[in-house]
Protein backbone atom coordinates (compact mmCIF):
# COMPACT_ATOMS: atom_id res chain seq x y z
CA UNK A 1 0.00 0.00 0.00
CA UNK A 2 1.37 3.48 -0.95
CA UNK A 3 1.06 6.53 1.24
CA UNK A 4 0.11 9.94 -0.12
CA UNK A 5 3.42 11.79 -0.39
CA UNK A 6 2.12 15.08 -1.83
CA UNK A 7 1.86 16.99 1.47
CA UNK A 8 4.51 18.73 3.62
CA UNK A 9 5.68 17.44 6.94
CA UNK A 10 5.50 19.56 10.04
CA UNK A 11 9.31 19.91 10.06
CA UNK A 12 9.25 21.27 6.51
CA UNK A 13 6.52 23.74 7.49
CA UNK A 14 8.49 24.83 10.55
CA UNK A 15 11.69 25.38 8.53
CA UNK A 16 9.73 27.34 5.89
CA UNK A 17 8.16 29.50 8.61
CA UNK A 18 11.56 30.20 10.24
CA UNK A 19 13.14 31.17 6.90
CA UNK A 20 10.18 33.39 6.03
CA UNK A 21 10.35 35.04 9.49
CA UNK A 22 14.05 35.81 9.04
CA UNK A 23 13.42 37.38 5.62
CA UNK A 24 10.52 39.50 6.93
CA UNK A 25 12.57 40.64 9.96
CA UNK A 26 15.48 41.61 7.72
CA UNK A 27 13.19 43.55 5.39
CA UNK A 28 11.61 45.33 8.37
CA UNK A 29 15.05 46.54 9.51
CA UNK A 30 15.81 47.78 5.98
CA UNK A 31 12.53 49.70 5.89
CA UNK A 32 13.19 51.23 9.34
CA UNK A 33 16.69 52.36 8.32
CA UNK A 34 15.31 53.85 5.11
CA UNK A 35 12.62 55.68 7.09
CA UNK A 36 15.26 57.12 9.47
CA UNK A 37 17.30 58.40 6.52
CA UNK A 38 14.15 59.84 4.94
CA UNK A 39 13.33 61.76 8.14
CA UNK A 40 16.87 63.17 8.39
CA UNK A 41 16.81 64.25 4.72
CA UNK A 42 13.41 65.86 5.27
CA UNK A 43 14.86 67.82 8.20
CA UNK A 44 17.87 68.88 6.13
CA UNK A 45 15.57 70.03 3.34
CA UNK A 46 13.42 72.04 5.76
CA UNK A 47 16.50 73.71 7.24
CA UNK A 48 17.84 74.56 3.78
CA UNK A 49 14.47 76.11 2.83
CA UNK A 50 14.37 78.01 6.14
CA UNK A 51 17.91 79.33 5.63
CA UNK A 52 17.41 80.15 1.95
CA UNK A 53 14.40 82.32 2.77
CA UNK A 54 16.35 84.12 5.52
CA UNK A 55 19.40 84.55 3.29
CA UNK A 56 17.26 86.01 0.52
CA UNK A 57 15.52 88.40 2.92
CA UNK A 58 18.78 89.66 4.46
CA UNK A 59 20.83 89.82 1.25
CA UNK A 60 18.03 91.58 -0.64
CA UNK A 61 17.86 94.12 2.16
CA UNK A 62 21.65 94.66 2.09
CA UNK A 63 21.66 95.16 -1.69
CA UNK A 64 18.46 97.16 -2.18
CA UNK A 65 18.99 99.29 0.95
CA UNK A 66 22.69 99.71 0.19
CA UNK A 67 24.37 98.62 3.42
CA UNK A 68 26.35 101.58 4.84
CA UNK A 69 27.55 100.52 8.27
CA UNK A 70 27.55 97.54 10.64
CA UNK A 71 27.65 97.62 14.44
CA UNK A 72 28.18 94.28 16.17
CA UNK A 73 27.40 93.74 19.85
CA UNK A 74 29.89 91.24 21.29
CA UNK A 75 28.89 91.50 24.96
CA UNK A 76 26.85 88.26 25.07
CA UNK A 77 28.18 85.09 23.41
CA UNK A 78 24.71 83.45 23.51
CA UNK A 79 22.94 86.40 21.88
CA UNK A 80 24.66 87.59 18.70
CA UNK A 81 23.40 91.01 17.62
CA UNK A 82 24.25 93.25 14.68
CA UNK A 83 22.71 96.54 13.63
CA UNK A 84 22.85 97.55 9.97
CA UNK A 85 22.44 101.11 8.71
CA UNK A 86 21.01 101.27 5.20
CA UNK A 87 21.26 104.23 2.86
CA UNK A 88 17.65 104.23 1.66
CA UNK A 89 14.39 102.39 1.78
CA UNK A 90 13.29 101.50 -1.76
CA UNK A 91 9.76 102.83 -1.21
CA UNK A 92 10.37 105.89 0.98
CA UNK A 93 13.93 106.82 -0.18
CA UNK A 94 14.91 107.44 3.47
CA UNK A 95 17.70 105.86 5.54
CA UNK A 96 16.73 103.07 7.89
CA UNK A 97 18.21 100.57 10.35
CA UNK A 98 17.76 96.80 10.60
CA UNK A 99 18.76 94.42 13.35
CA UNK A 100 19.84 90.78 13.17
CA UNK A 101 19.84 88.79 16.38
CA UNK A 102 20.79 85.12 16.73
CA UNK A 103 19.63 83.70 20.04
CA UNK A 104 21.83 80.61 20.38
CA UNK A 105 20.21 79.41 23.62
CA UNK A 106 16.59 79.53 22.41
CA UNK A 107 17.20 78.76 18.74
CA UNK A 108 15.68 81.95 17.29
CA UNK A 109 16.88 84.27 14.55
CA UNK A 110 15.27 87.73 14.57
CA UNK A 111 15.60 90.21 11.73
CA UNK A 112 13.91 93.34 10.51
CA UNK A 113 13.66 97.09 10.50
CA UNK A 114 13.54 98.85 13.83
CA UNK A 115 10.05 98.32 15.20
CA UNK A 116 9.29 95.60 12.63
CA UNK A 117 11.60 92.80 13.79
CA UNK A 118 10.29 89.31 13.01
CA UNK A 119 11.34 86.18 14.92
CA UNK A 120 12.26 83.11 12.88
CA UNK A 121 12.61 80.13 15.25
CA UNK A 122 14.61 77.11 14.08
CA UNK A 123 12.15 74.62 12.61
CA UNK A 124 11.01 72.06 15.20
CA UNK A 125 10.79 68.41 14.21
CA UNK A 126 8.71 65.89 16.10
CA UNK A 127 8.27 62.38 14.81
CA UNK A 128 6.14 59.59 16.14
CA UNK A 129 8.53 57.10 14.64
CA UNK A 130 11.44 55.09 15.93
CA UNK A 131 13.64 55.69 18.92
CA UNK A 132 14.23 59.38 18.11
CA UNK A 133 10.75 60.76 18.75
CA UNK A 134 12.17 64.29 19.05
CA UNK A 135 14.80 65.69 16.73
CA UNK A 136 17.20 67.90 18.71
CA UNK A 137 18.48 70.63 16.42
CA UNK A 138 20.50 73.58 17.69
CA UNK A 139 23.05 76.23 16.78
CA UNK A 140 26.73 75.39 17.12
CA UNK A 141 27.80 78.13 19.56
CA UNK A 142 31.44 78.03 18.47
CA UNK A 143 30.73 78.18 14.74
CA UNK A 144 27.83 80.66 14.61
CA UNK A 145 28.96 84.27 14.43
CA UNK A 146 28.56 87.75 12.95
CA UNK A 147 31.79 89.55 12.09
CA UNK A 148 33.18 92.46 10.13
CA UNK A 149 36.19 91.62 7.98
CA UNK A 150 38.63 93.50 5.81
CA UNK A 151 41.03 96.31 6.60
CA UNK A 152 38.32 98.85 7.37
CA UNK A 153 35.32 96.61 7.99
CA UNK A 154 34.68 96.30 4.27
CA UNK A 155 32.59 93.14 4.59
CA UNK A 156 30.11 91.63 6.99
CA UNK A 157 30.05 87.85 7.37
CA UNK A 158 27.14 86.05 8.99
CA UNK A 159 27.73 82.33 9.55
CA UNK A 160 25.06 80.07 11.03
CA UNK A 161 25.87 76.45 11.88
CA UNK A 162 23.23 73.92 12.93
CA UNK A 163 24.19 70.67 14.62
CA UNK A 164 22.50 67.30 14.85
CA UNK A 165 24.20 63.95 15.40
CA UNK A 166 22.49 62.33 12.41
CA UNK A 167 23.66 64.94 9.87
CA UNK A 168 26.53 63.93 7.68
CA UNK A 169 29.56 65.41 9.49
CA UNK A 170 27.13 66.39 12.28
CA UNK A 171 26.39 69.91 11.00
CA UNK A 172 24.95 72.22 8.35
CA UNK A 173 26.53 75.64 7.79
CA UNK A 174 25.16 78.65 5.92
CA UNK A 175 26.82 82.00 5.32
CA UNK A 176 25.94 85.45 4.12
CA UNK A 177 28.79 87.73 3.10
CA UNK A 178 28.13 91.27 1.95
CA UNK A 179 30.25 94.30 1.19
CA UNK A 180 29.72 97.33 3.43
CA UNK A 181 29.33 100.72 1.74
CA UNK A 182 30.21 99.34 -1.67
CA UNK A 183 30.31 101.80 -4.60
CA UNK A 184 27.35 101.91 -6.97
CA UNK A 185 29.51 102.14 -10.05
CA UNK A 186 32.62 100.06 -10.30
Amino acid sequence: MRLNQKGMTSIELLITFVILSLVVTGMFDVVLNYKDREIIESIRTSIVEYDNSLQKLIQDDFIKGHLQNVTIDTTNSNLLTATFQMEKDVTTETPYTTTLQIDITNGIISYGKSGEVVKYPIPKFDTSYGSNSTIALSFDKDRTFIESTGDTNQFVNITITYIHPNFKDGELTFSITSPVNYPYNL
